[in-house]
């Protein structure tokens, strides 16, 4: 008698053509995750081991990004400001840094004129300016900077003080006369660590260049593949015996909005990406 039975291996390329789909989902899921690990995990060992970015490297996450339309996996890396480190506004050295002031925004906060106004005539100097924010409307960004730096913008505000006067005297503010800032005693800023991440990517007067992000991003966009291929990312898609797609990919122990992912655009810009 002649039997005739399919191989083993047929059945297994049969199975894999079954659950193509589940498969393929798992490798584009698993492929982003392992290349957001690996720039968090590279970045993370990058960056320099002071005290100086200590504040930015306790605040870099690996996160999912949360609310996309496709349906597809996505993750990110960044610094979430949430956990930077807060000080006392009373504490900062005015003449070695400068002040951002960032109004808080969502979908029903309205965001007062004159805030809007130290906004947009941002950078100050604790000299200049005008009022300390209220902290439910803004959020009050240091930049350590060089004395002479801090010149140039006092300088500047004092060019278009006039301007910047006579707009908050239109929406009903009424500077004191005193040349002192009143600061409430727990008034409190956060370090703007992208501009700390920009100063050490490239490198600003005597500071030299020491880049973190950059690096990592080229070798993922020219040796990416084959490094994915080490780590058995493409598993599901190549090995018909592979049966660790069932388990679903690794989860990120956070997530981040695609909203608010948008506000490091600037930032992904600024490095050329």
């Amino acid at each position: 008698m002649l039997k005739i039975k399919q191989a083993k291996t047929n059945k297994l390329v049969m199975g894999m053509l079954e659950t193509w789909t589940e498969r393929y989902d798992h490798a584009a899921s698993q492929l982003a995750y392992q290349t957001a690990s690996y720039a968090y995990d590279a970045v993370s060992r990058r960056l320099p081991n002071t005290k100086e970015f200590e504040n930015l490297k306790n605040a870099l996450r690996l996160h999912r990004v949360g609310g996309l339309s496709t349906g597809e996996e996505a993750f990110a890396v960044y610094a979430d400001r949430s956990a930077l480190r807060k000080v006392k506004a009373r504490n900062i050295k005015p003449d070695k840094n400068v002040v951002y002031v960032r109004p808080k925004k969502g979908r029903m906060v309205q965001v007062p004129p004159e805030i809007e106004i130290l906004a947009r005539y941002s950078p100050w100097t604790m000299d200049s300016l005008p009022f300390f924010p209220s902290k439910r409307e803004s959020t009050m960004y240091i930049r350590q900077v060089s004395q002479n730096e801090v010149d140039k913008v006092r300088e500047a505000r004092s060019r278009d003080r006039q301007i910047w006067e006579q707009s908050l005297a239109k929406v009903g503010v009424r500077l004191s006369k005193k040349n002192r800032l009143d600061i409430p005693p727990r008034a409190e800023v956060v370090e703007d660590v992208a501009f700390r991440a920009l100063r050490l990517e490239f490198g600003i007067g005597k500071e030299p260049a020491r880049p973190a992000w950059r690096p990592v991003i080229h070798m993922l966009a020219k040796s990416g593949a084959r490094y994915m291929l080490s780590r058995g990312v493409f598993n599901a898609i190549l090995n018909p015996a592979f049966t660790g797609w069932r388990k679903g990919v690794a989860r990120a122990s956070g997530s981040i909005s695609s909203s608010e992912l948008d506000t490091f655009v600037k930032f992904q810009k600024r490095l050329g990406l």
